[in-house]
């Protein structure tokens, strides 16, 4: 099956429906306090809203890429004032060695090609003790959100997508990082109608790569709980390092 998703025709629906989470901004920012970050990196940043966020906090120097013109576009017009470009993160990223503090993905690493390379890629461009965080799902993660829940045609899809967390931590000893940590952030929250038109209109990919009945079936069901209480549950899984 054909996973691939075109961002550039999606960009303004994840720029309507798309925020950067509270609870993963506050996870980072408690696990980096004390640290000098001046100079930060977000691979597939996507439209920068988490690069937005931590920007407001750390009062960075941030940067940020996407292989999406549109995302880029769309990021540029949302949250200005970030040094944004288009670059495929397969490719070799466009800035010099050890020019980073801090250098992170969110939701990004399912869509790397060749995890040496890219962890090869993302020391190199660390300053010597550079912090790396990779903030995915897990396969446990991949099971208990809310996602699964209503779409659970998708676990399969995704399992399939995601790379495990210690096939992730493996490639990153390979490319001499150390310190190596996992943490985990999960929060609820009720189901309200901003959240429900973020899976009605698809702002999450892999219900873009659901059968139709399958979408239609979980839409039903989510508007069926939303009138008793229904909660939504945000599961992440961060992968730290030190160059």
């Amino acid at each position: 099956m054909n996973y691939s998703i075109d961002y550039n025709n999606i960009s303004a629906n994840y720029s309507i429906h798309r925020n950067a989470s509270s609870t993963v901004v506050n996870h980072i920012l408690e696990k980096i306090k004390n640290k000098n970050i001046k100079k930060i990196l977000e691979i597939g940043c996507g439209t920068a809203d988490y690069l937005f966020a931590l920007t407001q906090k750390l009062e960075s120097d941030s940067y940020g890429f996407d292989n999406s013109e549109n995302m880029i576009n769309e990021a540029n017009i949302k949250n200005p004032g970030l040094n944004l470009n288009v670059n495929d993160l397969d490719n070799v990223f466009n800035y010099e060695d050890d020019s980073f503090d801090l250098v992170y993905s969110i939701d990004v690493i399912h869509y790397v090609k060749d995890l040496n390379y890219y962890f090869k890629e993302c020391n190199r461009v660390l300053n010597k003790d550079g912090i790396l965080v990779t903030v995915t799902d897990s396969g446990e993660d991949l099971e208990n959100r809310t996602i699964t829940k209503y779409f659970p045609e998708s676990l399969e899809i995704e399992k399939k997508r995601y790379p495990g967390v210690y096939k992730i931590i493996k490639n990153m000893k390979n490319n001499r990082f150390k310190g190596i940590e996992i943490t985990h952030s999960e929060k609820e929250y009720k189901m309200d109608e901003k959240t429900f038109q973020k899976f009605k209109n698809k702002a999450f990919s892999v219900i873009r790569l659901i059968s139709d009945e399958s979408f239609e079936e979980g839409i039903q069901k989510i508007e069926e709980d939303m009138k008793k209480k229904c909660l939504v549950k945000e599961l992440y899984t961060y992968i730290w390092g030190v160059k």
